[in-house]
């Protein structure tokens, strides 16, 4: 009776669009990840390692929480409390390993939780196309949502970082955006929610959130609404930044790498843009800068290389200039890959996906009035977000957080362009019959 009874339910649910379109992306997701571990060659301790790397410090942060040494040691030595990195992911992931006791389940919960964000943004993007589609059938969002984790594999599939988390958080404020600029409705208490998440997840999705409140209270003029909003999420995230300025004497809002990951990306990088080589010298694998963390203290080991940065732009600036320059490209039209074996066709195929997001709202700008101002905030978000990273350090894993967005633009992009085909072959068989009773006349005459 219990089994028919949920499995009466579980075709209740697949009976739904939405939760088809999930289970599909979900296995499909899966089903890449088993492809491409066993079809590249790469060996198994190599997937293993990488699976199991769980953001690297994120994780090591994560244990010292488990074993009691509170928010602690980011690179795995007993250096003390940190705010190297920002407090959701590393507590999260305490969580998981207090649970289960295993690094290894820990990995596996996280392979489980990214196949599942993942199936989630494609069902929500598929669902804002059914409702803006015109031309395009929404069911491309599925097909390029598979496209997309298949080019990007190596960051969704085998190195577990936080992409899927705060991908999820971009989905979340994509949600509240369209229904504010298609529907004109706004939940407050939605925005305010995602604020304060994106606060402790990542301070580079903190910066577009505050653009769009502030362009959400000028376009509306309901100042007290949206300053209210502001200020609860301000609240959020004061304890924080207390706790930070007790322990380190030392106003740090929410991190405190932004020196060194200035340092690295325009002094130690060759171009500016991380790579396997430049990851290397990075605290987490590297013993002698590793020391240097622990002789100096956290604060002092920012200062100390914010100095060494600040002399270092003094002297070196069009240096420095020519990376943001390189920076940029990567950030909008060129994949770098870190993995050495992302080479041959798949590296191609990568880098031509890579390209359609900004190739969409370029398409959109031109020829689209009707998504305008979606596309509009779209597009400001995308280049707030990332304009922190162009400036000091950039690399895909940050660029991907941007996932929903860029799968709904390359859609509305083929919407659009499919839109004024069909009209163009509308218009031109409508206008052949009279052209030739035109010529007709003519010869006629």
């Amino acid at each position: 009776m219990v089994a028919t009874t949920s499995t009466r339910r579980l075709a209740g649910w697949l009976a739904k669009p939405a939760a088809r379109v999930w289970a599909f992306l979900f296995l499909a997701s899966l089903s890449l990840q088993f492809y491409f571990s066993s079809r590249v060659g790469r060996p198994p301790q190599v997937s293993e390692a990488w699976h199991q790397h769980l953001g690297g410090e994120y994780f090591n942060i994560a244990q010292a929480l488990v074993d009691g040494r509170g928010f602690a040691d980011p690179f795995g030595e007993a250096t003390g409390p940190t705010a190297w990195m920002p407090p959701l992911y590393p507590s999260l992931l305490a969580l998981l390993l207090w649970i289960t006791g295993s690094r290894f389940l820990v990995a596996g919960v996280v392979l489980a939780l990214t196949h599942a964000s993942l199936a989630t943004i494609g069902t929500t993007v598929h669902a804002i196309a059914r409702n803006l589609a015109r031309a395009a059938p929404p069911i491309l969002v599925v097909a390029f949502s598979v496209v997309w984790v298949a080019a990007f594999n190596v960051w969704f599939l085998l190195i577990t970082q936080d992409i899927w988390l705060t991908a999820l958080a971009v989905n979340a404020m994509l949600v509240v955006i369209y229904r504010r600029v298609v529907h004109g409705e706004t939940k407050a208490w939605a925005w305010t929610l995602v604020g304060g998440l994106v606060l402790f997840l990542s301070p580079a999705l903190a910066a577009p959130w505050l653009v769009l409140t502030a362009y959400f209270a000028i376009s509306d003029r309901q100042w007290r609404k949206w300053g209210k909003v502001l200020a609860v999420v301000a609240l959020i995230g004061v304890p924080w930044s207390v706790r930070n300025t007790l322990t380190f004497h030392k106003f740090i809002p929410v991190k405190s790498n932004l020196a060194y990951d200035a340092y690295a990306a325009n002094v130690l990088d060759d171009d500016g843009i991380y790579d396997a080589k430049h990851l290397m010298l990075h605290p987490f694998t590297n013993a002698r800068t590793r020391f240097e963390y622990a002789n100096l203290g956290e604060v002092g080991f920012d200062e100390h290389y914010r100095q060494l940065m600040s002399d270092f732009l003094d002297h070196h600036r069009g240096v420095v200039f020519q990376k943001v320059a390189n920076r940029a490209v990567a950030a909008a039209v060129y994949y770098r890959s870190i993995a050495d074996d992302e080479t041959g066709w798949m590296l191609f195929f990568t880098r031509v996906v890579y390209v359609l997001p900004l190739l969409s709202f370029v398409l959109l700008a031109l020829l689209s009035k009707r998504h305008r101002k979606l596309t509009d905030a779209c597009c400001l978000f995308c280049a707030t977000y990332l304009a922190p990273y162009v400036a000091v350090a950039f690399y895909v894993r940050y660029w991907l957080a941007l996932t929903p967005i860029f799968i709904l633009v390359v859609f509305l992009a083929i919407d659009t362009v499919t839109e004024r085909l069909r009209r163009a072959a509308s218009s031109g068989w409508n206008q052949t019959p009279a052209a030739t009773a035109g010529a007709a006349e003519v010869e006629a005459g």
